[in-house]
């Protein structure tokens, strides 16, 4: 018979108690959600403050019993037979995505209706359990765990995106977004078979291991197969096609809740699959020139295509391709030797803090036009400067952020440390191919910039722009944090670099 654990017992990475513990924030969120979404429907914000109400208790979960995922040795430990890693690297992810979820919360309290969603429970419930599936993502150690965790969290996005059911935006970007994701699915699935026939086990640390040894020809057509479907979730060039006319249909926090949550989801099951499952040294050279062409193409196309943009909601949707373009390049920099696993996750980090940000005063402006023809047209910001300040001095913040430019320098200082890492890589033609497309983006952002604080205001909008706590709050700390970080980068980095120990082969 076993016995009881006492608390120093769980809080010990070896005791059985401990590992059923750290899946807790998943079962909140997860469980959770089911209850959200049989509330009676009535009041918007019930359900909405149930859902913040239970992301924080996650998070306070979590973030308590962090000896659990952080144990005192670098050896990864795992439950559910190796299909969920508990490792400073789940915990990290885990809090992030969290508190994204949460953020997300927080810009659509009291928005629903306006942006044409009619059921806020089914809305808050699928956000939570979508949140639930981003964390088994994340902390998979096999792939078939991983495949669950990828359709559970795409299914959850079919329908956030397609929530806005009168808006015709919405259902054909969920439809797009449904028939595109089902076939990437199916390249992935394929991919898991022939890896399982090559190596004899779907675990990461048993592929890795017999891989090496592994015909390479079927290996790489089972690597290239996976990894069409990570870089489709990424929504890297080729497989962006989606991605536009997704995040211009899809209700605003959805939108930004996709290219900052379910972003940083997508990029820690790259880091998991490339440094873990298929890190070794010769099977790196099998996968690093697929990735490197699928990097320069999504800089170059990302930024190319936003230039032409004057809807501010699609002209991020390309901006964020062109960011994950960045991320996939440092991901030819295996951390433990050229330092790109730290880079990527503060610039996932700094990162989302300024597509919340712009995202959020961009739901603000649009108000009531969600689903006209201008929605979310530069035009709207015309004159912003003078109408209001403070919002025209944070959208401004946020997208100098991104730009990499003063006084956004926490994007000045999250590429320095991207493109640092390409060049240990010894990709300096990537590298400087990633500076020259930042300094295209610099177009696009800074025309942004140019409406708000140099143009005229349209005649309809010269009104007030009205400004929900719960927005106020999100803008007020990504704003803080964005300042924080920029000023003061390296506690983000160090910790960073402290979580990629258990990744690294």
């Amino acid at each position: 018979m076993g016995r009881f654990c006492g608390w120093n017992d769980v809080m010990s990475s070896s005791c059985e108690c401990s590992q059923l513990f750290a899946i807790a924030p998943t079962g909140i969120v997860g469980l959770g959600g089911m209850l959200v979404a049989l509330t009676k429907p009535g009041r918007e914000r019930t359900p909405g403050l149930l859902a913040a109400a239970l992301l924080v208790l996650a998070l306070a979960v979590v973030i308590w019993l962090e000896g659990v995922y952080l144990p005192s040795s670098i050896q990864t430990t795992s439950i559910f037979g190796a299909g969920f890693l508990t490792d400073p690297f789940t915990w990290f992810f885990t809090v992030a995505i969290l508190a994204g979820a949460l953020i997300t919360v927080l810009l659509s309290l009291g928005q629903l209706t306006t942006l044409g969603i009619a059921s806020s429970p089914e809305f808050y419930g699928l956000l939570l359990m979508t949140t639930a599936a981003a964390i088994v993502l994340v902390g998979a150690g096999e792939l078939i765990t991983l495949f669950i965790g990828l359709e559970a969290l795409s299914m959850g996005l079919y329908c956030l995106c397609g929530s806005a059911i009168s808006s015709r935006r919405s259902v054909e970007g969920a439809l797009k977004y449904f028939i595109l994701g089902s076939f990437s699915s199916a390249f992935f699935l394929y991919g898991i078979a022939v890896l399982y026939g090559v190596g004899g086990s779907t675990e990461l640390a048993v592929i890795a291991d017999q891989l090496p040894n592994a015909n390479r020809a079927l290996a790489s057509l089972g690597i290239g197969l996976v990894l069409v479907g990570v870089f489709f979730k990424l929504g890297a060039v080729p497989f962006h096609f989606w991605a536009p006319d997704v995040y211009q249909g899809a209700p605003t926090p959805v939108t930004a809740y996709m290219a900052s949550v379910v972003k940083a989801a997508a990029v820690a099951m790259a880091m998991r699959l490339l440094w873990t499952g298929f890190g070794d040294p010769v099977v790196v050279t099998w996968w690093s020139g697929f990735t490197w062409m699928v990097a320069l193409l999504t800089m170059i196309g990302g930024n190319i295509i936003a230039v032409r943009q004057r809807n501010v909601k699609r002209m991020l949707a390309y901006s964020s391709i062109a960011h994950v373009g960045y991320m996939t390049a440092a991901l030819l920099a295996p951390s433990g030797q050229y330092g790109g696993g730290p880079a990527i996750l503060f610039y996932v980090i700094v990162y989302s803090l300024a597509t919340f940000g712009a995202f959020a005063v961009s739901m603000v402006i649009t108000g009531s036009k969600v689903d006209t023809a201008d929605a979310d047209d530069i035009g709207l910001f015309s004159g912003l400067g003078k109408r209001n300040p403070a919002l025209a001095a944070t959208m401004s913040l946020f997208l100098l952020a991104m730009a990499g430019l003063p006084p956004g320098v926490v994007g000045l200082v999250g590429k320095f440390y991207l493109l640092s890492a390409v060049v240990n890589t010894h990709y300096l033609g990537l590298a400087i191919i990633a500076g020259l497309c930042s300094a295209v983006s610099c177009y696009y952002y800074l025309r942004v910039v140019m409406a708000v604080y140099f143009q005229a205001p349209a005649n309809d909008a010269a009104q007030a722009i009205p400004v929900s706590a719960s927005i106020r709050l999100v803008l007020a700390a990504m704003v803080g944090l964005s300042l924080l970080i920029g000023l003061a980068p390296s506690p983000l980095y160090n910790r960073a670099q402290a979580v990629l120990l258990t990744l690294s082969r």
